[in-house]
């Protein structure tokens, strides 16, 4: 059975946790009221992907440790992972740099 790069998986749950995180901050005193629509759009949309990709692999983690999966079942959890924490970086790259322009 191969193993399980729960190392690799748990960081990348902690770079979700902190784009996140770091979102709030940006956010706390609200997106800039003289926005524009499409900024606040891609804003809250980057920043709700990044939540559901942090709970995807959260789940697909949990998924691998278990010891009774098929070799089927953990490719797909694998790959699940895989394909989230690519996402994660997708867009905590995009709000990271939102926050720097100032959003």
């Amino acid at each position: 059975r191969e193993e399980v790069d729960v190392e690799g998986l748990r960081a990348a749950l902690e770079r979700a946790e902190e784009a996140l995180a770091k979102a709030a901050q940006a956010q706390g005193g609200g997106v800039d009221p003289n926005a524009c629509e499409g900024t606040k759009k891609s804003w809250a949309h980057n920043v709700e992907q990044l939540k559901h990709y942090q709970g995807e692999l959260s789940s697909a983690k949990q998924q691998l440790q278990a010891s009774d999966l098929t070799p089927e079942q953990r490719e797909a959890f694998r790959k699940t992972a895989s394909v989230a924490q690519a996402k994660i970086t997708l867009h905590q790259g995009v709000v990271a740099r939102m926050i720097v322009s100032g959003l």
